[in-house]
């Protein structure tokens, strides 16, 4: 069997990620404190309903997104991803600005997980015998070994720690459906919707009667946050640079992606939205521990024991994915740079041969 032909701006890079790898690569980036602890803020601006709205109305923008994404990729798969083509339909100034920007959001955002890591080690380990500093170092040496080696431990690395998540949340939305239809049996299906609606207006609060409590342009601006909540699918079109047959793969994981979101986003915030109020949801807790804390199960009362301790480990595990999703993603940012000769000086491209980055801004990008 022939072999697939490697482009020019793929040498020195093996194609060593496969479909199920590169579907966790994408979840892995896209589920994490988003998610996790975003939702409550939203849910206590927007209400249940508006957040629905919202991640309902972000799933349609980001799966736009990721079609045209999906196009490109299939006919030019290339780990510079947005940045290449940024480069190569519009301009070399455009590309080298995606490139940088790109890269410097991932690598704040990475510290800053690093940081929330060590917080949330906090609940276990006393920060007097242990600071956050340590724990920052030792998430800083866990990424680098995952991505330091070769692209095959990065994918596999990454499959492990989103798939912990993956469950969690699969597990979460199960114990949901089982505390709903309990909680009809109990008290008729008005105990669900409930929390949809607002009967009576709480002026203290800043609360009217109806779905949406706080207007309808809390809809628009936790739309916003849903956007950032679901960043990290892109990082697909980086990681399809380095799978094999990207032609016939790109596509399976774009559909996929699709129905992934769309299950374990709107499927967790509807069972947040039916056992928690938006008077309860806040950005300090998680909205998945506040909601397990009120789950009705038959035979076991209401609750799920450990609930804390239980999501404090899944939200660490997944901080730990979307660093390393990261950090995989601004690495194949600088390595497109080098490629086209506009990355620092230090930074050689596979001819070793840099250029000046100043060679690289407008107007001089005409010259790249």
């Amino acid at each position: 069997m022939e072999k697939e032909k490697v482009k020019p701006d793929q040498q020195g890079l093996s194609r060593d990620i496969h479909l199920g790898q590169l579907l966790m690569i994408a979840l892995g980036g896209t589920i994490g404190t988003g998610l996790f602890v975003g939702t409550g803020g939203n849910i206590a601006n927007a209400g249940p309903l508006g957040t629905l709205i919202a991640y309902l109305v972000g799933g349609v923008i980001v799966y736009s997104i990721m079609l045209s994404l999906g196009e490109l990729a299939s006919v030019y798969p290339s780990t510079g991803s947005f940045g290449d083509y940024a480069d190569r339909f519009i301009g070399p100034a455009t590309g080298y600005m995606v490139f940088w920007m790109y890269w410097v959001g991932w690598i704040v955002t990475v510290a800053v997980e690093y940081f929330a890591v060590g917080v949330l080690m906090q609940r276990w380990v006393d920060p007097k015998v242990v600071p956050i500093e340590y724990w920052v170092g030792a998430c800083v040496l866990l990424i680098f070994l995952l991505n330091v080696f070769s692209v095959r431990i990065f994918a596999r690395g990454e499959f492990l720690l989103a798939s912990i998540k993956v469950l969690a949340v699969f597990i979460f939305i199960i114990l949901g459906i089982v505390g709903i239809f309990h909680q009809v049996y109990l008290y008729g299906w008005e105990s669900v919707l409930h929390n949809f609606y607002i009967s009576t207006p709480d002026p203290q609060n800043g609360l009217e009667a109806g779905v949406f409590p706080k207007g309808i342009h809390a809809v628009f601006g936790a739309i916003l946050g849903v956007i950032f909540a679901y960043t990290g699918t892109e990082i697909i079109g980086v990681a399809v640079g380095e799978t094999k047959n990207p032609s016939v793969v790109m596509p399976k994981a774009i559909r996929a992606t699709l129905w992934r979101i769309v299950f374990f986003f709107l499927g967790s915030v509807f069972v947040i939205a039916v056992f928690l109020p938006m008077t309860d949801s806040s950005i300090v807790k998680s909205p998945f521990v506040s909601a397990l804390e009120r789950i009705p199960l038959p035979f076991f009362g209401t609750g799920i024991p450990y609930a804390a301790d239980i999501m404090n480990f899944v939200i660490i595990t997944a901080i730990l994915s979307t660093a390393n999703s990261g950090i995989y993603a601004s690495s194949r940012m600088v390595y497109g740079l080098a490629q086209k000769k506009c990355s620092l000086p230090f930074l050689p491209d596979s001819t070793n041969r840099a250029r000046p980055f100043t060679q690289c801004i407008y107007p001089w990008a005409l010259l790249c």
